[in-house]
């Protein structure tokens, strides 16, 4: 294997995400702490599979390193749509023939990836090329290639549904985790959209890039914001908006989680003070 620049930001995405995993557990558990971690796993084994299948200069070396990639390609919406209904409290669509719905063709896929070798049904008419400074695989897309593309926009496509649905309800999702929760889900899919056209260069894969900005929108809606995705059962309701009296939540660090109408009138404090450690704003 070589070292190659490029495989860099893929790397750089397969640390994060470790990082992020280990700060996560570290964390107190809240609603959907398991499955994210789930989830950041998934993409670091894409990243990191990716990043080194740059850096491959054998075909042999190339296809090991893909089959990495796929585990956490076809593990990547099974554990979305986990995530999706925990932080939703959906949990009760968990029947046992959602659950096969939701892993069979992951479960085929892995067979037919550690044994890419021996078919067509994933890549067809591999070659390995040499069009930019690395090594990269040329091929054509076979059948099932095609069927784990409609797989992943079926299940990203129930997620979003879900969290719309869940959006309506403020006792289930506040309106200010949907908004970074769904452009979660829009980035990479947007990312994946331009690799399959083929526009960028060598055709490199951006979706690893596009999830290492879900990681930082996810890292931001989870700490910076204070959601912890149990989204304070969204306390900020009309009625704890509108109590007479001031209600002010912290926690055991004097970092402000949440407050109402009241309390910021009877403090002096702005209605994005969300975040701030108490003592620095008073």
């Amino acid at each position: 294997m070589d070292f190659v620049i490029y495989s860099v930001p893929f790397l750089a995405t397969a640390v994060f995400c470790a990082v992020f995993i280990v700060w996560l557990l570290l964390q107190e558990k809240t609603t959907g702490t398991v499955t994210l971690c789930l989830v950041m796993f998934s993409i670091l084994l894409y990243s990191f599979g990716y990043g080194l299948e740059i850096s491959s200069v054998t075909m042999s070396q190339h296809l090991f390193w893909v089959k990495i990639q796929y585990l956490g390609i076809l593990t990547l919406p099974v554990f979305f749509t986990l995530f999706t209904l925990s932080v939703t409290k959906r949990k009760d669509l968990i029947s046992p023939a959602f659950l096969f719905g939701l892993i069979a063709l992951p479960i085929i896929g892995m067979f037919l990836v550690f044994t890419i070798e021996q078919h067509s049904l994933l890549y067809r008419s591999i070659t390995l090329v040499k069009d930019l400074p690395f090594y990269t695989i040329s091929f054509d897309r076979g059948p099932f290639y095609w069927a784990v593309i409609v797989y992943h926009n079926f299940w990203y496509s129930f997620c979003l549904f879900r969290f719309l649905i869940a959006a309506k309800d403020k006792t289930v999702l506040s309106q200010k985790a949907l908004v970074p929760l769904i452009a979660g889900f829009l980035i990479p899919w947007i990312s994946h959209f331009i690799y399959l056209t083929g526009i960028v260069p060598g055709n490199i894969d951006t979706t690893p890039l596009g999830l290492l900005i879900t990681c930082f929108i996810l890292y931001s809606a989870c700490c910076k914001q204070s959601l912890r995705f149990s989204f304070l059962p969204a306390a900020k309701s009309y009625l704890f908006d509108n109590l007479k009296e001031g209600i002010l939540v912290i926690d055991e660090k004097g970092v402000i989680l949440s407050s109402n109408k009241a309390a910021r009138k009877l403090l002096g404090l702005s209605e994005n003070c969300t975040a701030k450690l108490l003592t620095s704003i008073l």
